[in-house]
């Protein structure tokens, strides 16, 4: 009595690697594999292209998101960001920008030189990445 081994192939028969192939099979084998290697340039060009797009898309998506470095003339009316009350919890509440201030110089590698609006110029320079265009409010 042989005993068949149990394998879970839908719709066809058990077959082990170590079975021989019948001729049939071998031929319709051999087909389906030299199919598939002339399909392989096609689906490699295929590929390639929907990697473009693909990356072009991401690509699009990371550009849309990144913050424009703003510069700024003498004379532009700027808020100054106080990096200090960000770290800091027991100011939770209170405002996060100072100003407005006027830019006084404009320093080499995005640094200026603010002044109050009375004229005062404040001490230190200011790195650009901490300052923001100053908006009139305006008042209906």
């Amino acid at each position: 009595m042989q005993i068949e081994p149990f394998f879970l192939v839908y719709g066809r028969n058990a077959r082990l690697p170590v079975d021989q192939l019948e001729e049939e099979n071998l031929q319709a084998e051999t087909d389906r594999i030299t199919q598939l290697i002339d399909q392989v340039p096609l689906t490699r060009t295929t590929v390639k292209e929907r990697i473009s797009q693909s990356q072009a898309k991401q690509k699009n998506r990371h550009d849309v998101q990144i913050r424009q470095a703003h510069t700024f003339k003498t004379g532009d009316k700027v808020l100054y960001f106080n990096v200090t009350l960000d770290h800091s919890h027991s100011g939770k509440f209170k405002p996060k920008w100072k100003g407005p201030f006027v830019i006084n110089q404009q320093l080499p590698n995005g640094a200026y030189k603010l002044a109050t609006n009375d004229g005062q110029p404040l001490p230190a320079p200011i790195n650009g990445n901490l300052l923001k265009p100053y908006r009139e409010p305006c008042f209906f």
